[in-house]
C-alpha cells in the first residue's frame, strides 16, 4: 500500500495536535494542507530539488521515496503550525540539513555517470615522466 497526499497531511496535522488519533481531519483542514503540501514541494524544485513535483489530490500517491516521508510530514507539520496559530513541533532529533542533502540527491545514481577523462584525469593529476 502506497502513501498518499492524505496520509502525510493526516500525520502532519496530528504532530501539531490539530487531529486527535480519535477523530478524522476536516475538509477545511485537509484541503488547506494540500495547498500547503504542493507549494512546498513546487518550492523544493525551485530550489534545486529536481522532484518534478505535479500537484498532489489527497488521494494522490506520494511519488518521493518513503525514506523522505518523514521529513516530509515534518516540515509540512512546521509550516502548518504557524498557519494554525499552534506551537511549532519539536525537532526530536530532526536533522534538517543531512535530510535535506538526502532530498537533493534522491533521484541521483552515480552509476549512471559517464565521464569523460578530462574530468576524471585533471592536470594537476597528469605525471610527466622525466627519466629518458
Amino acid at each position: 500500500m502506497s502513501t498518499t497526499a492524505n496520509d502525510i497531511i493526516e500525520m502532519a496535522l496530528r504532530r501539531i495536535k490539530i487531529v486527535s488519533r480519535d477523530e478524522a481531519m476536516l475538509a477545511d483542514d485537509a484541503a488547506h494542507a494540500l495547498k500547503a503540501l504542493n507549494f512546498m514541494l513546487h518550492g523544493w524544485d525551485a530550489k534545486g530539488a529536481n522532484i518534478n513535483h505535479s500537484d498532489y489530490a489527497l488521494s494522490t500517491p506520494v511519488q518521493l521515496q518513503d525514506r523522505l516521508h518523514d521529513g516530509i510530514i515534518h516540515l509540512l507539520a512546521v509550516r502548518l503550525a504557524t498557519d494554525f496559530g499552534v506551537p511549532l513541533p519539536t525537532a526530536d532529533g530532526f536533522d534538517y540539513r543531512s535530510w535535506w542533502q538526502t532530498v537533493l540527491t534522491a533521484g541521483l545514481n552515480t552509476s549512471d555517470v559517464d565521464l569523460d577523462v578530462a574530468v576524471t584525469r585533471l592536470p594537476s593529476q597528469r605525471r610527466v615522466n622525466v627519466s629518458g
